[in-house]
């Protein structure tokens, strides 16, 4: 279970701390099964729903879940397809109350803003000071754990100042 903890919430490469919009997608997933709309394919909603789940199942028990060294979690990329079909239903839900439309457009904000100062960011150094490398494939439990659940390569976000007075600065 911890590999499907990680995926989804660790600090370093939890899908749903680094976009949290798409904690919308839990949201609609629960109205493909519990409120579906008519006009709705519920039937294929529901189909996304399970091919979703069976992958984040299927690679958070693979030995490699933590993707060893590649930025973020490339392993779930092919889940953001179904999970952007379900922010449909809560996001026109949140449309139509103003208070909901601002927490919505603060989701997107915090959403874009994390991406873009972890790729702004990303440097090697944080790799190999945390030899990440040799953790990811050989370490103990014990190891990977600490390096998952208690660094964060978001901590190493000062970078994306120095980065961004590089781009600027052309």
């Amino acid at each position: 279970m911890e590999g499907l903890a990680s995926l989804l919430i660790s600090p370093n490469i939890g899908l749903l701390i680094r976009s949290p919009i798409l904690i919308l997608s839990v949201t609609g997933m629960l109205y493909a099964w519990l409120k579906p709309v008519k006009g709705d394919n519920p039937t294929q909603l529901k189909y996304y729903t399970l091919a979703t789940l069976a992958m984040l199942l299927l690679w958070s028990r693979w030995w490699a879940w933590h993707g060893v060294t590649v930025h973020a979690n490339r392993m779930l990329i092919e889940t953001l397809p179904f999970l952007a079909i379900f922010l449909i239903k809560p996001v026109e839900i949140m449309l139509k109350k103003p208070l909901l439309t601002v927490m919505l457009a603060i989701l997107i904000t915090v959403s874009i803003t994390l991406n873009f100062v972890i790729i702004a960011s990303w440097d090697r150094e944080w790799d190999q000071s945390h030899d990440v490398e040799r953790i990811g494939l050989h370490g103990t439990p014990e190891e990977q754990h600490n390096l998952w659940w208690n660094t964060s390569d978001l901590i190493w976000a000062h970078y994306a100042k120095e980065t961004i007075t590089r781009f600027t600065a052309g």
